[in-house]
C-alpha cells in the first residue's frame, strides 16, 4: 500500500488565478501523478475553498481562498482527505468554513480537523484499503481563539503538552478499536524553521508510543525530513 501526504496545500490568491487560467490540473503539475497512483493520500488543505464569508478581524497578514471551482484540483489529483486544522481555516469566518466542508463533502473528499461544532472537528475518519483498515484525525496546535465549541465552528486544537498528550491518548485508543493503522495529521510550528524543536520532536514520539503509527507534521513551508522511530 502507497500512502501520499503533502505539506500544505494552498489553492487561493495567485494560484486562484492561475488555476483559472491554465485550468485544474495546473497547481500539482507532475506531482499529480505520484498522487493519483497513491492508494490512499493526505493533505493539509490550508485555504477555505468558497464564495461566502467575511474577512478575519483583527486584520491578518494573509488571507487565503479559492472559488468552488478548485475543488476538481484536488479531485483531479486523487485527495482522499484533508486535514483542515490550520491557521488559515477561519480567514473568512466560520460561514465560509461551513461551505468549504460542504464543497469537499460533494466532492466525495473526506477531512478531518475541523467541523461546525467540536463534536465534527474532534471526529476522526477511518478508511479501508485492500483490507486494511487507516484511521486519520486533525489538529493545529494555533490559532487558540479558533477551537471548535459546542456552538462554534472552528478548528480541532491541542497543546504541544502533557495535556495535548492526553487527548492524543484518549483519541488513539478510539481509533484503534476501529482501524488497523492510525494517522496523526498535525498542523504546529512556525514557517521556515528547519528543523522541529526537541520539544516537537519528543511530543511526536510520545504520541507514536500511545499508538499513532504515522505522525504527519505540516506547517513549515520546507521539507524538514523524516524520522523512523520504534
Amino acid at each position: 500500500m502507497q500512502f501520499a501526504l503533502t505539506g500544505d496545500v494552498m489553492l487561493g490568491r495567485l494560484v486562484n488565478e492561475y488555476i483559472n487560467q491554465y485550468g485544474p490540473e495546473y497547481p500539482f503539475g507532475d506531482v499529480a501523478e505520484l498522487l493519483r497512483k497513491s492508494d490512499l493520500s493526505l493533505i493539509n488543505l490550508e485555504c477555505v475553498i468558497a464564495k461566502s464569508g467575511r474577512e478575519w478581524m483583527p486584520p491578518k497578514a494573509f488571507y487565503f481562498k479559492s472559488d468552488p471551482d478548485a475543488i476538481q484540483t484536488l479531485k483531479n489529483a486523487n485527495i482522499t482527505c484533508a486535514n483542515l486544522a490550520n491557521n488559515h481555516t477561519l480567514d473568512f469566518q466560520e460561514e465560509a468554513l461551513i461551505e468549504t466542508l460542504e464543497n469537499l463533502d460533494k466532492a466525495n473528499i473526506l477531512h478531518v480537523g475541523a467541523g461546525k461544532n467540536i463534536e465534527e472537528a474532534e471526529r476522526f475518519v477511518v478508511i479501508e484499503k485492500n483490507g486494511i483498515k487507516i484511521g486519520i484525525i486533525g489538529f493545529a496546535d494555533y490559532p487558540k481563539e479558533w477551537a471548535a465549541s459546542k456552538n462554534k465552528a472552528g478548528i480541532n486544537y491541542i497543546e504541544i503538552s502533557d495535556k495535548g498528550i492526553e487527548k492524543i491518548k484518549k483519541v488513539t485508543k478510539e481509533m484503534k478499536n476501529e482501524c488497523d493503522i492510525a494517522i496523526l495529521s498535525v498542523h504546529w510550528g512556525p514557517n521556515m524553521r528547519q528543523r522541529p524543536t526537541e520539544a516537537f520532536r519528543k511530543f511526536a514520539r510520545t504520541a507514536i508510543d500511545s499508538g499513532i503509527d504515522i505522525y504527519h507534521g505540516h506547517s513549515a513551508h520546507i521539507f524538514q525530513g523524516i524520522e523512523i522511530y520504534n
